[in-house]
C-alpha cells in the first residue's frame, strides 16, 4: 500500500518527526475539507440571502409603519371634516325652519328634530358592501404586531398583503375624500341662497326664538316618551330642561307676553306671541317678573325657575308652537 511520509522540522536543533500517513488516509482528508468548506460557502450564501431578504422586510416594515400614520392622518381629516359637515347640515337645517324655506322638515329626521345618518345626502354606501367588509376583514388583520426581531414568521409574501392592504384603505380614503368635496360644495350652494334669503329678514329672525330660554340640563325632549308620572307613553309637546329653583328664564327672542298666570298642570305660566304665527310657553316658574301685555327683546328676564304645578323637581318646560302646531323647540335653537 502507497504511504506518504511527513517530516516536521520546528528549528535546526530540534529532533525531526516523521509520519507515515497512508494514501487514501490523506485523499480522505482532503475531500473531507473540502465538503467542509463547501459547506462553509453554502452557509455564508445562505446568510447573506437572509440578511438581504431581513434588511428588505425591515425596510418594508419602516415604509408600512409610515404609510399606516399618513393613513391614520388622513381618516383624522375626513372624521373631522365630516362632523364640521354635520354641525353645517344641522346649522342648516335650523336655518331653513326658522325662516321657513323648503328643506328643513326633510333633514329634521322627523317629528322629534334628530339627525339620522339615513336622511342625510350622500348617505349610500360609494363601495359595495361585500367588497368593503372584504377590506374590514383584512384590516383586521393585525399588521402592527409582526415581529421585527424575528425572520421565521415573517413570510416573503407578507410585502404583497400589506402593500395590497394599504393599497385598498387609500382607495377608500380617496372615495371619502371625493364624498366630502362633493357634499361640501352642496353645502356651499345651500348656505349661500340662506345667506341671500336672510337678507332683509331681519325683523322675522329678531322675533324667531333662536336661543337658550335657560341654562341648564335638557332632561326630556320633544316628542313620544314616557310619562314620570303615568308611566305611560305620551307626546310631550316641549322640552324639559333642569335648572336651579330661581334660575333666571329670559326671552329667546321679541315678542309679546299674551299669557302670565297659573295652569293647573304647568304651574305659572307665561306665553310669549312672536309673531308670523309663532308662540312660545314657559311652565313650572316660580316666579313670573312680565304680565300680559308686557313686550320683551331677546334676553329680557321674564320668569324665575321653580317647581310649581306638576313637576317632579325645578325645571322649565319650554314648548313652541308655529300656526298653533306644536314643533320640536331644539329645531330653532342655533347657539
Amino acid at each position: 500500500m502507497q504511504r506518504f511520509t511527513v517530516l516536521i522540522m520546528t528549528d535546526q536543533t530540534s529532533p525531526v518527526r516523521r509520519f507515515q500517513v497512508q494514501k487514501v488516509t490523506l485523499q480522505r482528508a482532503v475531500a473531507a475539507a473540502a465538503v467542509v468548506a463547501l459547506l462553509l460557502v453554502g452557509g455564508l450564501v445562505d446568510y447573506s440571502s437572509k440578511w438581504m431578504e431581513n434588511s428588505e422586510l425591515d425596510s418594508l416594515r419602516l415604509e408600512t409603519l409610515s404609510q399606516r400614520e399618513q393613513i391614520f392622518g388622513l381618516e383624522t381629516s375626513i372624521s373631522d371634516t365630516e362632523e364640521r359637515l354635520e354641525r353645517l347640515r344641522q346649522l342648516e337645517r335650523k336655518l331653513r325652519v326658522i325662516t321657513n324655506l323648503p328643506g328643513g322638515e326633510e333633514l329634521s329626521g322627523g317629528m322629534g328634530g334628530g339627525i339620522d345618518e339615513g336622511d342625510l345626502p350622500f348617505s349610500e354606501p360609494l363601495v359595495d358592501p361585500g367588497v368593503m367588509k372584504g377590506l374590514e376583514n383584512q384590516e383586521a388583520t393585525p399588521t402592527d404586531q409582526i415581529n421585527t426581531s424575528s425572520t421565521d414568521s415573517v413570510q416573503p409574501s407578507e410585502g404583497d398583503r400589506l402593500a395590497s392592504l394599504s393599497a385598498a384603505r387609500m382607495a377608500r380614503l380617496r372615495l371619502d375624500s371625493e364624498r366630502l368635496e362633493l357634499e361640501a360644495a352642496v353645502r356651499e350652494v345651500a348656505l349661500a341662497s340662506l345667506v341671500d334669503h336672510l337678507q332683509g329678514q331681519s325683523k322675522r329672525l329678531a322675533s324667531t326664538p333662536s336661543v337658550w330660554p335657560v341654562k341648564g340640563w335638557l332632561t326630556s325632549r320633544f316628542g313620544p316618551r314616557v310619562s314620570p308620572f303615568t308611566g305611560k307613553r305620551q307626546f310631550h309637546s316641549g322640552i324639559d330642561v333642569a335648572a336651579e329653583n330661581g334660575a333666571a328664564v329670559v326671552a329667546p327672542a321679541r315678542g309679546k307676553v299674551v299669557y302670565a298666570g297659573h295652569k293647573r298642570l304647568l304651574g305659572n305660566t307665561l306665553i310669549i306671541d312672536h309673531g308670523f304665527g309663532i308662540r312660545t310657553s314657559y311652565g313650572h316658574n316660580a316666579k313670573l317678573h312680565v304680565k300680559k301685555g308686557d313686550h320683551v327683546e331677546r334676553g329680557d328676564l321674564v320668569a324665575s325657575v321653580g317647581s310649581t304645578g306638576r313637576s317632579t323637581g325645578p325645571h322649565l318646560h319650554y314648548s313652541l308652537t308655529v300656526d298653533d302646531r306644536a314643533v320640536n323647540p331644539l329645531d330653532y335653537i342655533l347657539d
